[in-house]
This record gives C-alpha cells, structure tokens and sequence, in this order.
C-alpha cells in the first residue's frame, strides 16, 4: 500500500513540472539597437520555442524566417537612427576611452533606449495596469539599464540577465562581483590593464574605474529608478535591490578565450551558439570571384557598428594602395559598394559564414567584435584586428596571446606596417597552425552550450527563481566586502602601536644618554676637579 502511494505520488510531481513547463510563456528583451547584441540569443529563443514554450521577443530587429505559432516578435528598431549617429571612429581617433565615452552618452541614451522600447504601443499593452498578460519568466539584457528590467517585476516573474559580452563592471560590482581595475579582464579598461603595471599606473586606474562607479550609482541610477516608475507606476521596489536579486546571468563568452578571474556563482557562460551548423551558399558572383583566387583572398569587415567610410580618407586609402600590391583577391563589406576597384569584391553586406567557411580564405581583417571572432576560430581562420570600441581591445590581447592574428592601431597605420603584418600572418604558418589547435580546445565542452542555457531556463521556471545563486556580497557595502574597514582599523591600530613604540624608544634613548652623560669619565674628571 505504501509502496502504491510513493507511486502515485512520484507520478502526480512529474506530471505537476511537466505542466509547469510546457506551455510556459517567456517573456525576451533586447534593447540596445546592435545587431550583434541580438545574435548570440537567437538560437536560444528558438531551441526554447521548440520545446513547447511560448515566446514573446522584444528587439529591434524582427528575425527573419520565423512566423511560427506561439513565437510573437515586438519590433523597437526606432532606436537605430540615434544609435547609428554615433560615429565611434571619430572617439577612436580622437583618442575617447570606452568608459568616457559611457559616462558622457550613458544618461542619454539609456533614457532613450529604454523610452523606445517602453513606449512601444504593443509593449505598453503588455504591461498596462489593466492587462492580463503573466510570463513564467523574463529575459533581459544587462547593459547599463536597470529600469528595463522591472518588466520582472511588473510579472512577477524570476529575472534572467542577458550579455552579449563580458559583464559590465557596473554591473559586476552591484551582483557581488569583484571590481578589478587594472586586471587583465576588465575590458572596459581597454588597453590600459596588464601585469606588470606601476604603482602610479594602478592607483589611475583605482581612481578611473572606482570613480565611475561612484558616479553612475549617484546620478545615474537614481534617473533610472524615477523613469522605472514613470512607465510601472508607484510604489515600485528599488531596481538596484530588483537586480541584486535576479536568478542568473547568460554570458556570451569562452573561459579559453577570456582572462581567469573570480566568477559569479550565478554566472552561466557559453559561446559560439550563433553559428550555422550549415552555412548557406554564396552568391554566384562572390563563388565566382573566390574560386578563382589561385592565390587566395582576404575579407574584410569592420561589423555593424564600424563603418569602414568614417575612417579618414588617407587611412582609407593605406587600405587600398596596400590590397593593390598584394598578390591575394580582396573581399570587402563596404557601404559606398558604387567604388570599383581591380581585383577587389565590394558589397553593402556579405554572408560572413559562408565567407569563412571558404578554404581559399587566408585572413579576415575586422574590428575585434566578438562574434566575429568566435566565427574566426569556428573556421579557422587567422586574424588582423583594429579595435574601435568596447570589448575589442580585450577581444584583440586574447588574440595576440593565443598567437592566431594580430591588433593593430588605427592611429598609428602605415603603409609599411599593414603590409608586413598581412604578409606576415598569411606566410607564418604558426597562426593557422594556432587557430587550429585553439578551434580543438574551443569546441572541447562537457555537454551542448545551447541545451545548457535551455536546462538553465527551464529551472529558474520550474523553481520561480534562483534566489540561492545569488552572491551574497552584493548586499554588503564595499568597504565590508573588500574588509577596507578592517584594513583601515588595522592600519589604524599598527600607526598608533608604532608611535608608542616610537615614543618609548625615544624616551628610553633619552633616559639611557642622560644616565650615560652623568657617568662617563669625562664628567667624572669634572666632578673631582
């Protein structure tokens, strides 16, 4: 009889969390108006639809082929023109670091990403204060903008955080996460980091990184908060509070391909889920122009948010007079696709798989964004990069250590030194030798990295959350979880020892000359005369 009841009881909770999660309605949110902020989520949004979830995706691009029932798409694209005004070239050459740059667009375009997005109509019918809408969970991305994510709290429903790249330290330091200003993994600090760094360069660095964050949780945070409850009403709970307790981080990045650091425990890294296990054909023209290359080519693309046009003109033409002394074909993503050049393919967007995939391709010449990487090493192919923003000087070091490609400075570009750096990476075998042997150790994983996400999200909505992930020091003040009032007091304590010490010493030394001035001979032969 007990046995019949363990039974019953064993099949009435396996029924139970399979009602729990097929069916679930999931609830995705990409806001910042980036193509390649989107692309690594892509295949996630897919896999979890095909296991019998229903998606409602917010991003500003609507993805193509998809008019499936159960998976409604909410277009934001109105974001881009501003977006795409902002000429990161320019702040590149005018010498602007990743984290001025933040500081001085952070407020602004924060605002505005999150106002396109939350005044959508059809988003605002999903969190009107009359609409019946309920998700078992929403997905949003991390990136500077913690008003978004109160959607979770509109729902009440378990909070996943989104990076398309490594975690911003912002938002490193608010999870519980270690702020590390001059390690090699703060990328946000561009080239500026290393091991071997002055005193004088680390206390600049301390300063730069501690007083960003200062700032931002100042003035930034608090304008997040008031337009969190312009669109969500009042009383709304603090969106820092809010953040400090979501359920777990989906993080588009390879622990081979990023500096060993303390990690989050509710952290979940991956890579590489964006790439076609089948990529589609060339355009007839681009086939012809490939083949034909007895003696190989090289593509170049500066991504979506790099046009290669806003570089100035004499750096543009260092490209050309150089791709004109080579003995290879040049394929570029070029926007002004009207130029015409003598053994050079141009064209306003190019199917950059089915480029890498190509066995003729000697070297790919980008920008340092990510994906574009984690393609590269897919496909073997070596590497020359110019970093132009964000996580691309970081993107460019991990290059440079694995010996599969090269970085170069925009600034300071010669005719001589690209084209000894492009002989050099396509002549030396060693860097396709590298990328090969680095492709094994990248694709090496324990289990599938998109049905690892996919368990990851189904688990926060079998158990309404992670709260047990969560660290606890993201609710200590900084100066409890770095024990600076320790070491302070310390500090404090050994000065006042020392001085006594001092003092005593002093003391004793002038007793000691003072007993030692009474007895010595010649005050003796004083006291006798």
């Amino acid at each position: 009889m007990k046995f019949t009841s363990l039974v019953i009881f064993f099949i009435l909770h396996i029924v139970f969390i399979v009602k729990q999660l097929n069916g679930a309605r999931i609830l995705a949110v990409k806001v910042v108006p980036s193509y390649s902020h989107q692309l690594p989520f892509r295949p996630l949004w897919k896999e979890l639809h095909k296991r019998g979830h229903e998606i409602v995706l917010i991003a500003p691009d609507t993805m193509p082929d998809i008019n499936l029932t159960n998976f409604r798409q909410i277009s934001i694209n109105s974001g881009y023109k501003q977006f795409r005004e902002m000429n990161f070239v320019n702040y590149r050459l005018n010498n602007v670091s990743w984290i001025s740059l933040v500081k001085e667009n952070m407020d602004e375009y924060g605002k505005m990403f999150i106002e396109h997005a939350l005044s959508n109509p059809e988003v605002k019918d999903l969190y009107a204060p009359e609409s019946k809408e309920k998700f078992d969970v929403v997905l949003v991305e991390l990136h500077y903008m913690p008003a978004i994510h109160m959607l979770a709290h509109r729902f009440n429903a378990p909070l996943i955080g989104l990076c398309s790249f490594g975690i911003p330290t912002i938002d490193e330091y608010l999870l519980g996460g270690f702020v590390m200003p001059s390690h090699l993994g703060t990328w946000e600090m561009e080239g500026n980091v290393g091991t071997n760094l002055t005193f004088w360069k680390r206390l600049e660095n301390f300063w730069i990184v501690w007083h960003w964050i200062y700032v931002t949780y100042r003035d930034y945070m608090p304008r997040q908060q008031r337009i969190a409850e312009e669109y969500f009403g009042k009383p709304l709970p603090s969106v820092l509070d809010f953040l400090r307790n979501i359920s777990l981080v989906f993080v588009n990045q390879d622990p081979i391909m990023s500096y060993a650091r303390p990690s989050l425990p509710n952290v979940i890294m991956f890579h590489s889920t964006h790439i076609s296990k089948n990529v589609e054909p060339l355009p007839q023209d681009l086939k012809r122009f490939v083949d034909n290359a007895t003696n190989g080519f090289i593509y170049m693309s500066f991504g979506t948010n790099v046009k290669f046009t806003y570089l100035p003109e004499n750096i543009q033409q260092i490209f050309h007079d150089v791709f004109a002394k080579l003995p290879y074909k040049i394929v570029m993503k070029l926007e002004n696709a009207s130029q015409t050049y003598e053994n050079v393919y141009i064209a306003k967007w190019l199917p950059q798989q089915s480029i890498l995939a190509h066995p003729n391709l000697k070297l790919y010449i980008f920008q340092g964004g990510l994906q574009s990487t984690q393609e590269a090493i897919h496909y073997a192919v070596p590497l020359l990069g110019f970093p132009m923003l964000s996580d691309q000087n970081y993107q460019l070091r991990m290059i440079e250590s694995h010996g599969v490609g090269r970085g170069m400075d925009i600034l300071n570009l010669s005719r001589e030194k690209l084209e000894s750096t492009i002989r050099e990476i396509i002549n030396d075998k060693r860097y396709k030798e590298n990328m090969i042997k680095l492709r094994i150790r990248v694709n090496d994983t324990p289990y599938d990295l998109l049905q690892n996400l996919v368990w990851w999200t189904e688990y926060v909505i079998r158990n309404r959350g992670a709260p047990q992930f969560n660290n606890s020091l993201a609710w200590q003040p900084w100066y409890q979880y770095c024990d600076m009032d320790i070491i302070v007091f310390l500090s404090i304590v050994t000065f006042i020892v020392a001085l006594i010490v001092l003092i005593i010493s002093v003391k004793l030394l002038i007793y000691i000359y003072k007993r030692w001035s009474k007895v010595s001979p010649t005050n003796l032969k004083k006291k006798k005369s």
